[in-house]
């Protein structure tokens, strides 16, 4: 996901796309996302969300040995997160 919310939805529909991925994703699926989602999200208010994000998922730190060289360039951008609850 590459920031995908902020730019097109407006703070309801942001909090509601974020409600709906909670909702569907299954535990052990893995986001990597563009910005990181703290950065994205600081202006969401758990209480908004019904959610905190860290009780949802978990952050994953990946080296670049991980990484292939073709997608290796400029991935201090990118976060991968681990989705660990849903309910």
């Amino acid at each position: 996901m590459n920031n995908v919310f902020t730019f097109f939805a407006d703070h309801a529909e942001q909090v509601s796309c974020w409600q709906h991925l909670r909702a569907h994703l299954r535990p052990g699926t893995l986001l990597l996302h563009s910005p990181s989602l703290e950065l994205v999200t600081a202006h969401l208010c758990p209480s908004a969300l019904g959610f905190a994000f860290d009780n949802w998922l978990q952050a994953l730190h990946i080296g670049t040995a991980a990484m292939s060289t073709a997608v290796s360039v400029g991935t201090d951008t990118f976060s991968v997160y681990q989705i660990v609850a849903n309910k």
